[in-house]
């Protein structure tokens, strides 16, 4: 179990790609990993999906009473 009870296999090197940066030039050629959900981020600068849903999450929960 990690931070917040989050369990990520993979937190520092993006999903997509396999050189430093992980940008769009390098990996046209690269597969995605095969399991997105295991990592934070899906290239070096973009969460993925998962990431992205708890960020939502949290600030849903901390910050309701100001949103209805």
């Amino acid at each position: 179990p990690g931070f917040y009870d989050i369990d990520f296999k993979e937190v520092t090197e993006g999903c997509c790609g396999s050189t430093v940066l992980n940008a769009a030039i390098f990996i046209k050629n690269h597969p995605a990993c095969p399991n997105a959900y295991d990592y934070i981020f899906w290239d070096s600068f973009h969460p993925t999906e998962k990431a992205y849903n708890i960020v939502v999450d949290k600030l849903f929960q901390q910050n309701m009473q100001y949103l209805m």
